[in-house]
């Protein structure tokens, strides 16, 4: 009774929570629904935008998905590229329609690498080191961008924050990243935070949960020793990531403005601003404060408003609706059993 008890608590707890998210969701798209229209409304527009632009478009955001799956493959070299690519879309789908982001992203993709066979603290040293260096190489875009364009010109106000911000970003998450790598006290602290956490869930399931407190620190060593002499496979695929990406906006933006001419720093830094915004979980995925967002920079960087509503929808529609689409497919058809409590753990064999 008192298990039952503790489990129906937690349920409604996730329930309120979930309504409150929604509530919120619903606010923000509501103060924004006129800018958001405006970009909504540009689909009709989206014909200016020629064949050969959607090929390179629909290249590039595949190429960007596949330097997530390199990334996690430097860091994870015994599981198969089809296991990570499959982990990947599922959880990147979750993220942009169910509450909480990244971090239920990330819960999913902790649940599907563990159920195709991957060893539980693998699975969430993976994720917590592939979040570092994808964050590190999305920040250092603006910090990079914002230099290269302060030497160049002075910037709007908009942009020049976004260039501070980054840079702030960067310096932060590269001291995070270094305290965990240096210092051992760190990852004890949280190794016991989260054994102490799970040995309170597992026993309202009835579930064990093996107390270890050096868990992080080998999983740490471990990712260390594999990606050992291949740091700049793991800088060009976490930047590649982000860059590949960029590129499909700027393909949308070039095809649409005729001759003229852009600053492609302002516009790397306008994308970078964007994708700062998908990391808020105000709304699913960052839908309306990215299409707003991201426009309203983009006029800054000096695109004209229509074209540069027309480009963010294009943008829009294969990096956030697609991928969607795309991880509901490989769920459906070809991932379930990895969700469930018997995998199959063949699947961790090398691709």
């Amino acid at each position: 009774m008192v298990v039952r008890s503790g489990v129906r608590i937690k349920m409604g707890k996730k329930l309120i929570r979930g309504f409150l998210y929604l509530g919120l969701s619903a606010l923000v798209i509501f103060l924004l629904r006129d800018s958001l229209w405006e970009v909504l409304s540009s689909a009709d527009e989206i014909s200016q935008i020629p064949i050969w632009a959607w090929i390179l478009m629909v290249v590039f955001e595949s190429l960007s998905f596949i330097c997530v799956w390199w990334l996690f493959k430097l860091v994870l070299p015994d599981v198969s590229w089809g296991v990570i690519a499959k982990s990947q879309l599922i959880s990147n789908a979750s993220s942009r329609i169910i509450p909480g982001g990244a971090a239920t992203g990330g819960a999913v993709q902790y649940r599907v690498l563990t159920g195709a066979g991957v060893e539980p603290a693998a699975a969430g040293g993976s994720l917590a080191a592939t979040s570092i260096l994808t964050f590190m190489g999305l920040f250092s875009i603006p910090a990079l961008a914002g230099l290269v364009a302060v030497i160049s010109a002075p910037l709007e106000r908009d942009l020049a924050w976004g260039a501070l911000g980054g840079l702030i970003l960067l310096v932060g998450t590269a001291l995070l990243g270094y305290s965990l790598i240096r210092f051992d006290k760190p990852l004890f602290f949280l190794n016991g935070l989260i054994d102490t956490i799970a040995q309170r869930v597992s026993g309202w399931f009835r579930k064990s949960w093996t107390v270890k407190p050096s868990r992080l620190n080998d999983e740490r060593d471990r990712i260390l020793a594999a990606i050992d002499g291949r740091w700049l496979k793991v800088f060009t695929a976490s930047v590649g990531k982000w860059l590949a990406d960029f590129l499909v906006l700027y393909i949308a933006i070039v095809s649409i403005s005729g001759d003229r001419v852009f600053e492609f720093p302002l516009l790397l830094l306008a994308y970078a601003g964007a994708s700062v915004l998908v990391m808020i979980p105000v709304t699913p995925g960052g839908f309306g404060l990215v299409e707003v967002g991201l426009t309203s920079l983009l006029t800054s960087a000096g695109v004209v408003a229509g074209p540069a509503r027309i480009a963010v929808f294009a943008y829009r529609l294969l990096s956030f609706w697609l991928p969607i689409l795309v991880g509901a497919i490989t769920l459906l058809f070809g991932n379930s059993k990895y969700l469930s409590d018997t995998a199959d753990t063949e699947a961790t064999s090398l691709a």
